[in-house]
């Protein structure tokens, strides 16, 4: 399922009406806090990679439970990690260029 939602990631506020409006309202809250230095379209793809990196991880970890029933971290575990890895993400400075 991921895989087939990769193109969509980009297109988060392109076609409001095929983004279920909870979703839009978490996307355009996490926009609005992200750092105001960025620039708006640095800050859509901030949301876009968010998106997939969560995505991505959660597939990941569904493929990989079924098969070894045991992970390396618990599930609390996980969910803070991957909190933790997301918040460093979407705060992060921009790049001096």
């Amino acid at each position: 399922i991921v895989s087939q939602l990769i193109d969509f990631f980009d297109r988060w506020d392109d076609n409001r009406a095929r983004t279920p409006s909870e979703a839009m309202r978490a996307f355009r809250l996490i926009e609005s806090a992200l750092p105001t230095a960025l620039p708006a379209a640095l800050r859509r793809e901030r949301v876009a990679r968010f998106v997939e990196m969560v995505s991505e991880s959660l597939n990941a970890r569904a493929h990989r439970l079924p098969r070894t029933r045991r992970s390396p971290i618990d599930n609390r575990a996980y969910v803070d990690n991957l909190i933790d890895m997301a918040v460093g993400a979407l705060s992060a400075p921009m790049s001096a260029r």
